[in-house]
């Protein structure tokens, strides 16, 4: 039995940005935008966003400086602001921090508890007021996610607020506005949108349902991301990278993800590394972990990838994945081993004992124990 869900309505493509002058008329009269610190004034897209709600004589309020991996207490100041402001919508549009704090924001607004509450396990219920969602980056998926992921400063850990009232009620992708984001931006929050789309695809919960996306969104971003990060007005290499980054979202939301994403968020948070980042240094150590349970899978994603290797076993071209995977690291100059960062080898055993909770890593195709994490780290210490 499988279900799929994902946000009520799409619009994506060149100049989608566009539509939000016709799709917000009748969704409200004041809008809450959360965003983060620095994009939509240096882009240009702070004013055409204010035109387009003026000329539908829609009110706004900011929210924004929205920082990465954002805590659950900045939830709870958005929900308060559009309150007193009288909001009846929320736009997040930026990255997926910005669009996770939106989502939140919206689902709970005129909820009694803390958020916090909502993440330890009390029912949601109905949703609050609508969310639009608008990314700037390709990356999390987060525009078509029913979770929104949340630092938690008491358990220094990732929490996620997980429902599917979670979900946006219209995600509007337009390649055109990651055209500014800058090199180092494009290379983490594509290996983010890279490691979900693998990661989803061999699962523990991927069905028929989500394996054509999330291998098509592989496919996507293999091939583009060096592109995107070559030149980064290559709007052809944006628009691949949009759709598999839409497309890894709609594929992890049904399918979950893996081993990568259960060790990225302790890693991530312990020792201040970019999601992105850290989930593509790890991509080569869980892929030769979980070759033996899920090969016949890392193959089809590289036949797909490499047309002419039909005829190969499935164990060449599994390999051949991880060859493709790690020279792609080489090239987008990523630091390959842990200790780089800080990381020690007597740090390793908490940090998987912290990743045991992650609904992540009870996807993963293989079962990890501790002990398994601890050899997946010090592989690549």
């Amino acid at each position: 039995m499988y279900e799929f869900v994902t946000s009520s309505k799409i619009i994506f493509g060149r100049g989608a940005f566009e539509r939000l002058a016709e799709e917000v008329r009748d969704i409200g009269k004041k809008a809450l935008i959360v965003t983060g610190k620095r994009f939509l004034k240096e882009s240009g897209l702070k004013d055409r966003l204010e035109e387009i709600l003026a000329l539908n004589k829609i009110e706004w309020t900011y929210f924004d400086g929205i920082p990465s991996d954002p805590e659950v207490g900045l939830v709870d100041e958005g929900r308060l602001l559009a309150r007193e402001n009288g909001c009846d919508f929320v736009i997040g549009i930026g990255g997926g921090s910005s669009i996770d704090v939106a989502k939140a924001i919206a689902v709970l607004f005129d909820k009694p508890l803390k958020t916090i509450d909502y993440i330890n396990g009390a029912k949601i219920g109905k949703k609050g007021i609508p969310c639009i969602a608008i990314p700037t980056t390709s990356g999390t998926g987060s525009e078509v996610t029913k979770n929104s992921v949340l630092t938690d400063p008491e358990r220094r850990a990732k929490r996620s607020l997980r429902e599917n009232v979670v979900l946006p009620d219209l995600a509007i992708v337009d390649p055109v506005l990651t055209l500014t984001l800058p090199p180092n931006l494009t290379v983490w929050t594509g290996l983010d949108a890279l490691v979900q789309a693998i990661e989803a695809y061999v699962s523990k919960g991927s069905n028929p349902l989500t394996d054509p996306i999330a291998l098509q969104a592989s496919v996507l971003i293999l091939k583009n991301i060096t592109k995107a990060v070559e030149d980064g007005s290559n709007l052809d290499a944006r628009e691949a990278m949009s759709i598999g980054s839409l497309m890894a979202g709609i594929a992890l939301a049904n399918a979950r993800l893996g081993a990568v994403h259960g060790l990225a968020h302790p890693l991530g948070i312990n020792y201040n590394i970019h999601h992105g980042l850290i989930c593509g240094i790890l991509l080569p150590a869980v892929i030769r972990f979980n070759m033996p349970i899920v090969e016949a899978k890392y193959a089809s994603i590289y036949r797909a990838i490499e047309p002419s290797s039909q005829q190969l076993s499935d164990r060449e071209c599994a390999l051949r994945l991880l060859e493709t995977v790690e020279n792609l690291l080489d090239f987008l100059k990523i630091p390959r081993r842990l200790k780089e960062f800080g990381v020690k080898e007597e740090d390793l055993e908490s940090i998987a004992i912290q990743s045991q909770s992650s609904e992540s890593l009870r996807a993963n195709p293989r079962v990890a124990t501790p002990e398994d994490l601890v050899a997946i780290m010090k592989s690549i210490l």
